[in-house]
């Protein structure tokens, strides 16, 4: 077994060089699987056969192949890189365009035998490879998936034959003789074996091209670090930088979301983007906008470099539908198509030849028009040149705010510092203010008049300190000298009582300027009043110029202590700065979306304005371009071999008429016939959550950047092998081969829940559960709030509804209805009734069941094959088959109301098929716009747990149970 493989060193220390051939090839391996898994196969088709049937049959356990038919398969096998060939019995088939379609039931693989020489006794089947053709078993045993995914096929064909037909224990020759047969007029049957081609389909075949080319050509990914094909296998996703300007939006839609607005700002810089577009969450709009982008940035880099540039766009999906979706969209431009449709032989025969024709007859009429040419590139330049001022000019404020930002340390320091220098100065004025109070009266002091009356004082004492000296002296002969003085004194007017009679007359007139003051003076009457009076002016005055000193000391004091605050209070409102430059409180990266929106959609439709006059301008390079691609699109090698030849520069032409190219996944190759690294400047892939991951690598290898939309808690691709099968081919192509089982999680095409297309692109570990790094849009614009509650919560997107809420047409958004049920033959009549009569019921209320272009309103779902086919007949008056179907055809699409019929009914029936992952019940609820109604038995729902008794639950909070309509 495998496993012994793994313990092998050499295989343990595989890097992913190595193992790159191995995906590849098993890859390859798988393509042949699905073509049979689904066969379909015509007897023959352009005239090359594709089933044989004379002389070839089964004797026992042996395969019996007649010379002549062998020695002509072996030849073919010789020449022909893609020969399969697989066994079947019995023959089953129909007629279509006068010609046999077989439908086998299984297909044994020998193609080995043709190795080798001829066995007239033929060759043991049970020695060969098998596989289970579940789709054919479905549809003509009536069978439904989970049947189909529990076939018993790992014990061999013969064990399978028996469990799946009821046989017993027998040779093959004789099981083919016991098999029931299709009991249906449609088919014819014959008890006979036959052998059919297994390159039945030409999608897969020309993916197997493709795989082969990147498998062979390796440099292809591993010389360009940046290959988006390189991150898908083995890198992760970027980091999402928000602070990124992007440049155009497509006109005529709403500005981006913020989450779409981060897929846009991811795609500047980065080559492999992935996106989680949950239901209504606008990934169509999201993949316009980046369409715009790339129309606009091709553009510009021929404004700007004045150099051919290839700015090709390729949108791409496995899904017919979400490529029309963008088609659709993209029709709505006025003037010259702006994208060549393409696809496959009939879509290129319709809509490809015409388009290319219609370009180049409009470029042989038009003539090129400078004047438009020169406005186009100055509004081009215009538009650009605003956007990235205003960028610029956020840039410069920034700047500011980082560097007030590093200063903002020191500022809460400063701060501090601040608070503890107003705490200290209020302390020390609180002090000061107290002493100011006390002697308050101080501050009306007369000063003036204090120092004028103690001037007159100090005069008059001058005057008077000789005699004071000279009495002191003792002796007779100093008294007499001293009389004699006081003589002349006298006459000169000198003696203390004449000068104290001359102090009071010359104050006089002062000392009465203050006696109505808090500070009166009295007239001196004696010479010792006078001297005393001094001490008192002196006091006086020293107290008032001290009060005095410390007002103004406290008026500084009160002035630094308001400046003190006014610093405090600005640091504190503006801790950063100034808020004009620091406090950005409106970031441009996150605004600009939708404040520049119209500038972005004038940028998308000028810079198509300039590429289609840039065409006209080179119209003598492009056209003879046109002419060779219309050639080698129609199956000329030799015009193929030229545009490979050309490679990019060829591109560059294409890109400058058709900016963008739409084709399914499938067809890929018919539009790009070689894998060439780089021909494709974005390649833009939707509904990546239901793509294998070998589907979308060859389009990967090709493109120069991938944005990569889907969402993996919607529906899975459709696994047509069952679960046996599937391990078969595991074994064989991972394990066998030394690949270990985390490579089969992450890269095999059977691991549907954590192997998509997305889960790659998003760089998911293969663990269930884990969806990588991608970037999930969260606004949701269709469900009203109460339905999409539902599938928000049992998926954890994290919605924000923003639908406008809207009348239901029965009252309530959310409805019930208990049907008790029964089964037969895979249906449940009483819900195909119940739904019929609640339509009725809708009609019966004035709902109308189309609108007014004739669209229906209303679909009906079902996880089941044969419920939706019963609910087709019964319904087939009102509602088309495409509006009455299950789950998975609805995937993708939208109505005003939803009904839905679980079929489920008994307590026994098994939910796994819809309970096992939360994506079917996502899908069915999240197609209702207005009103879903669930129709069954709401007991067995309640009881089977799972998302199905949650969905009870929710409708039993949010909406009503009702008694079904009379």
């Amino acid at each position: 077994m495998g496993s012994k493989l793994l313990n092998c060193p050499d295989f343990a220390q595989m890097n992913d060089q190595e193992k790159y051939p191995l995906i590849v090839q098993a890859w390859i391996d798988y393509t042949y699987r699905e073509d049979m898994a689904k066969a379909e196969v015509e007897a023959a088709r352009y005239s090359q056969p594709q089933v044989w049937t004379d002389g070839v049959s089964l004797v026992g356990n042996c395969l019996t192949i007649e010379p002549n038919p062998f020695e002509q398969l072996k030849a073919q096998s010789q020449t022909d890189l893609d020969f399969h060939l697989s066994l079947s019995f019995p023959q089953i088939f129909f007629a279509r365009g006068g010609m046999r379609v077989f439908l086998p039931l299984f297909a044994i693989d020998v193609t080995s035998i043709f190795s080798g020489e001829h066995r007239e006794q033929g060759w043991n089947v049970e020695e060969f490879a098998f596989q289970a053709i579940g789709e054919n078993l479905m549809r003509l045993y009536h069978w439904e998936e989970e049947e189909i995914q529990n076939l018993v096929t790992k014990e061999g064909l013969s064990m399978f034959l028996q469990t799946t037909f009821g046989l017993r224990r027998t040779r093959l020759q004789t099981l083919l003789n016991q098999i029931d047969l299709p009991d249906s007029d449609l088919y014819s049957s014959r008890r006979a074996a036959y052998l059919l081609s297994n390159k039945l389909s030409f999608a897969n075949r020309s993916l197997r091209l493709d795989l082969r080319e990147c498998q062979q050509r390796p440099h292809l990914i591993w010389s360009n670090p940046q290959a988006p094909g390189r991150d898908y296998l083995f890198g992760q996703p970027a980091t999402p930088q928000p602070e990124v300007l992007y440049f155009g939006v497509f006109p005529d839609l709403d500005a981006p979301t913020l989450s779409q607005a981060q897929v846009l700002k991811q795609c500047q810089n980065n080559w492999l983007i992935a996106v989680q577009g949950p239901p209504g969450s606008g990934k169509t709009f999201v993949i316009l906008h980046k369409i715009a982008q790339q129309v606009v940035w091709q553009a510009i880099a021929w404004v700007m470099n004045q150099q051919d540039t290839n700015g090709l766009t390729l949108v791409t999906s496995t899904n017919n539908a979400a490529v029309d979706n963008v088609k659709d969209l993209l029709q709505s431009l006025d003037g010259n198509p702006v994208y060549l449709p393409g696809g496959n032989r009939e879509v290129i025969e319709k809509e490809t030849l015409p388009a290319l024709q219609a370009k180049m007859d409009w470029l042989r009429r038009t003539s090129f028009d400078e004047a438009i040419h020169q406005q186009a590139r100055q509004e081009l330049i215009a538009r650009v040149e605003k956007l990235r001022q205003a960028e610029a000019d956020f840039l410069r404020q920034q700047q500011q705010a980082i560097e007030v930002d590093q200063q903002a340390g020191e500022q809460t320091e400063t701060i501090a510092e601040l608070q503890a220098a107003i705490q200290a100065l209020q302390v020390e004025m609180q002090t000061q203010q107290d002493w100011l109070d006390e002697f308050t009266t101080y501050g009306d002091f007369p000063l003036k008049d204090y120092r004028q009356i103690q001037f007159r004082l100090q005069q008059a004492e001058v005057a008077a300190a000789p005699v004071e000296a000279r009495r002191q002296r003792s002796t007779w002969l100093m008294r007499l000298s001293n009389w004699l003085r006081q003589i002349r004194l006298r006459l000169q007017g000198r003696t203390q009582k004449q000068l104290l009679q001359r102090f009071n007359r010359q104050s006089e007139a002062t000392i009465f300027n203050i006696v109505g003051t808090s500070f009166p003076v009295q007239v001196p009457q004696s010479w010792s009043d006078l001297m005393q009076l001094r001490d008192d002016l002196t006091e006086q005055i020293d107290r008032a110029t001290t009060w005095q000193a410390k007002h103004r000391a406290y008026v500084r004091q009160e002035a630094r202590l308001q400046q003190l605050q006014q610093d405090y209070s600005d640091k504190t409102a503006h801790p950063n700065g100034n808020p004009d430059e620091a406090s950005l409180t409106n970031d441009f990266y996150e605004c600009f979306p939708a404040q520049y929106h119209i500038e972005q959609q004038e940028l998308f439709v000028w810079a198509w304005k300039y590429l289609q006059q840039e065409s006209l301008r080179r119209k003598a390079a492009i056209i003879p371009a046109l002419e060779l691609y219309t050639d080698a699109i129609t199956r000329s090698s030799d015009a193929r071999r030229r545009i490979k030849d050309q490679g990019e520069a060829f591109y560059c032409k294409l890109s400058l008429a058709f900016p963008v190219v739409t084709s399914t996944l499938q067809s890929v190759r018919n539009m790009f016939p070689h894998v060439q690294a780089g021909i494709i400047r974005c390649a833009i892939a939707d509904e990546a959550g239901m793509t294998l991951p070998h589907q979308l690598f060859p389009v990967l290898v090709r493109a120069q950047q991938s944005l990569v939309v889907g969402d993996p808690l919607q529906l899975e691709p459709v696994m047509p092998l069952g679960q046996g099968d599937q391990d078969k081919f595991n074994q064989q192509a991972f394990l066998d081969r030394g690949l270990n089982s985390i490579d089969i999680d992450r890269f095999s095409p059977t691991s549907v829940q954590t192997a998509t297309a997305y889960h790659r692109a998003a760089g998911a570990s293969g663990e269930i559960g884990n969806l990588g790094s991608g970037i999930r849009l969260t606004e949701h614009f269709r469900s009203v709030k109460s339905i999409a509650e539902f599938f928000d919560v049992i998926c954890q997107y994290g919605l924000d509804v923003k639908t406008t809420e809207r009348a239901s047409p029965l009252g309530s958004h959310l409805l019930a209805y208990h049907v008790e049920g029964s089964q037969d033959r895979q249906v449940n009549e009483a819900e195909v009734e119940a739904i019929e009569a609640i339509i009725d019921h809708l009609i019966a209320e004035g709902y109308s069941l189309r609108d007014a272009k004739g669209q229906s309103r209303v679909g009906v779902i079902s996880p089941f094959r044969q419920q939706a086919i019963a609910l087709q007949r019964r319904l087939h008056s009102r509602l088309s088959s495409q509006e009455v179907n299950t789950v998975h055809k609805f995937q993708g699409g939208q109505k005003e109301v939803i009904i839905f019929s679980p079929r489920q009914c008994r307590s026994d029936d098994s939910f796994w098929f819809i309970n096992r992952t939360p994506n079917l019940l996502n899908v069915t609820v999240s197609r209702s716009q207005i009103l879903f109604i669930l129709v069954g038995n709401l007991d067995v729902l309640r009881n089977a747990g799972g998302y199905t008794a949650q969905l009870v639950a929710h409708i039993e909070r949010h909406g009503e149970i009702r008694e079904l309509p009379r």
